[in-house]
C-alpha cells in the first residue's frame, strides 16, 4: 500500500512538472507522455513488459498489458491523467496521459 501511495504522489508530482518544464530527449522507443484521442486506442514498447499498470482516473483512460509486453492505452473522456506502475526492471512508471476530443 506504501508503494502505491508512493507511486500516486510521484505521479502527480511528475504530471505538475510536465506542464512547466521543457522535454528533455528519451529513447525513441520509450514515449515521454501519451496522447490519444476519445474512443481511440495506441499501442506503445516501454521498455519491456511491465509488472503492474494502472491509470489515476480510468474514467479518462484505460490501459492493459498486451501478449508481447505492449501497452495499450484506450480514450474514454476528454482530459489528463497518469499511466503509472511498476516496469520490467522493477522501477516506477510515470507517465502522464492526454486524452483529447475527437475531431
Amino acid at each position: 500500500m506504501r508503494r502505491f501511495l508512493l507511486i500516486v504522489a510521484l505521479a502527480l508530482g511528475a504530471l505538475a512538472l510536465s506542464t512547466s518544464l521543457a522535454p528533455t530527449s528519451a529513447p525513441a522507443q520509450t514515449p515521454q507522455h501519451i496522447r490519444v484521442k476519445v474512443g481511440s486506442s495506441t499501442t506503445m514498447p516501454i521498455g519491456g513488459a511491465p509488472k503492474e499498470v494502472s491509470v489515476e482516473n480510468p474514467e479518462i483512460a484505460t490501459v492493459e498489458v498486451l501478449e508481447d509486453g505492449r501497452v495499450k492505452v484506450t480514450g474514454v473522456a476528454e482530459g489528463n491523467t497518469t499511466l503509472i506502475g511498476i516496469g520490467a526492471d522493477g522501477g516506477d512508471l510515470v507517465m502522464p496521459i492526454m486524452v483529447e476530443k475527437k475531431e
